[in-house]
C-alpha cells in the first residue's frame, strides 16, 4: 500500500505519500509536505492571534492511524518557521528569516483522551493530556513552561505554569493583548 498524491490545505499546494504504518502490522501512515500561509489560515480558522502573524512556512507533518483500540494515533508537525513573521514581545516573537524549529504533536484514542504537546525552541514548551470517553475532552493534567525547559506530562491532576526568564517586560505584552481585543 503505497500512493502518492497532491491536495490543497487551506488553499495551498500540499504533497501527500500513503504508506502502511511502519513496524506495524496493522494502520495507515500519511506524511505531507507543503506549505501554510497565515493568510489561508486566517480564511479558515477564527483564532485571533493569526492577527499578529504574517508569512508563509514550510511544513511537513505525520498522521498515524491504527486500528489497535490500545494505541494512540497522532498528527505531528514540524517546521522552522523561517517566513513567518510573529508580532509578539520576546521570547514567542521572532522575524520572517529567522528559523526557529517548532514540533507540535497529538496524540488520541477516541475512547480514553488526547495528548498535545508543543515545542517552539525552548520559547515554549506545552505537555498537556485531555480525558475523555467522547468529544469534548476536558484538560486534566500537564504542563506549560515559557522560556527554558522542556514541558513534562504529569501524572498528577492539575495543569503547571513556568516560566523561566532573563528578563520579562510587560508592556509589550499588554500592546499585543491590546491588539487583539
Amino acid at each position: 500500500l503505497e500512493s502518492h498524491l497532491s491536495a490543497e490545505l487551506f488553499d495551498e499546494p500540499m504533497g501527500l505519500y500513503v504508506r502502511k504504518n511502519k513496524g506495524k502490522d496493522h494502520g495507515l501512515a500519511i506524511d505531507m509536505d507543503g506549505h501554510l500561509s497565515v493568510n489561508g489560515l486566517q480564511d479558515a480558522l477564527s483564532i485571533p492571534v493569526l492577527a499578529l502573524m504574517q508569512g508563509r512556512v514550510a511544513f511537513n507533518s505525520e498522521v498515524v492511524i491504527t486500528d489497535d483500540p490500545d494505541d494512540l494515533d497522532q498528527v505531528t508537525m514540524r517546521s522552522s518557521l523561517e517566513g513567518l513573521d510573529i508580532a509578539l514581545p520576546a521570547p514567542l516573537g521572532k522575524i520572517r528569516d529567522e528559523r526557529v524549529p517548532l514540533k507540535i504533536g497529538t496524540y488520541f484514542n477516541l475512547t480514553r483522551g488526547a495528548r498535545l504537546s508543543i515545542d517552539y525552541e525552548k520559547r515554549l514548551s506545552v505537555d498537556v493530556w485531555f480525558d475523555g470517553k467522547t468529544l469534548p475532552f476536558y484538560l486534566t493534567r500537564g504542563e506549560v513552561v515559557l522560556g527554558g525547559k522542556q514541558a513534562i506530562l504529569s501524572k498528577k491532576s492539575g495543569v503547571a505554569l513556568r516560566g523561566e526568564f532573563n528578563r520579562f517586560d510587560w508592556e509589550p505584552w499588554q500592546a499585543a493583548r491590546a491588539k487583539l481585543s
